[in-house]
């Protein structure tokens, strides 16, 4: 009887087991499915929010009853005593809500880079043939903002989904936009979605252009030169610093130089070696 009793006990035992791993799963199923719903939810609350593909009128929506609050909450702004380098500080997140596509290696850099442009184009075919002198619509923010919310001053602006590409354009302190070198730049195609932005080198790069430039022009004050050459100083780098971003070259006693073409047939038009010519020149033209 004593062992008829063991065996029942253990198969008691054993049910109540079976009872407790059944429980067990159920509880971690059920907890997987409302992760699952919970994601869902979240993808579909983000799908639902406005993109820089959005048109005007869904920005303008999305907005409403928030403007006040959104002016009471602008972006945190620091500037350093010494140098004057200026940042001004956006979320990561709200930067790849309306930039799905932003690489999110540059997020950390672009979070803090005050945009001081916007040049507006039709299209990104606009853009390519004519360069940025092909913008219909220049805005300038005078003390910077942050790259959100000149993403969303640029989308209030246009009427139709997936239309439109924009250029914003950087700064680094409080002098404000760049003139004289080139500022950082991020580029957006409504059409696509598609987002291009220098990455942390070609910023930096930037930043020592600036830097050397605005040494260059306190060098010039000091010697006098009047304000009417200063100018004309400016204009000829902001028209060449044009051309080289077109992939034009200048040549030394040949003026510029076109960036070489291909044909449609898929052959290289023979041009100029701009770099051999000017080392030819260096060496026994230009004297």
């Amino acid at each position: 009887p004593s062992r008829v009793r063991a065996r029942a006990s253990a198969g008691v035992g054993a049910t109540m087991s079976d009872e407790a791993t059944d429980t067990a799963f159920a509880a971690a199923a059920a907890a997987a499915q409302a992760e699952d719903a919970a994601l869902v939810a979240a993808a579909e609350k983000l799908a639902k929010l406005p993109n820089a593909m959005a048109s005007a009128a869904a920005v303008r929506q999305h907005y409403v009853g928030k403007e006040a609050d959104t002016l009471d909450h602008k972006p945190s702004r620091n500037v350093d005593k010494k140098t004057g380098a200026l940042e001004i500080y956006a979320s990561a997140d709200d930067i790849l809500q309306w930039l799905p596509k932003f690489d999110n290696g540059l997020c950390a850099t672009w979070c803090r880079i005050p945009i001081f442009k916007v040049r507006i184009f039709r299209n990104k075919e606009a853009f390519d043939q004519g360069g940025l002198d092909r913008c219909y619509v220049e805005q300038v923010f005078p003390e910077g903002e942050d790259l959100v919310t000149t993403v969303v001053w640029w989308r209030k602006r246009i009427r139709e989904e997936g239309k439109g590409f924009a250029v914003f354009e950087g700064g680094f302190d409080l002098s404000g936009q760049i003139h004289l070198t080139e500022p950082p730049r991020c580029f957006v195609d409504a059409a696509s979605g598609e987002v291009r932005a220098d990455d942390d080198a070609e910023i930096e790069r930037k930043r020592t252009l600036h830097g050397k430039r605005r040494g260059m022009d306190a060098r010039w004050a000091k010697k006098g030169h009047s304000e009417e050459l200063l100018s004309k100083i400016s204009s000829a780098e902001a028209r060449g610093n044009e051309r080289k971003r077109r992939g034009e070259a200048f040549a030394l006693r040949g003026g510029w130089v076109a960036a070489p073409r291909v044909s449609a047939a898929g052959a290289g038009v023979l041009t100029l070696d701009v770099a051999k010519h000017n080392e030819y020149q260096k060496k026994f033209g230009c004297k």
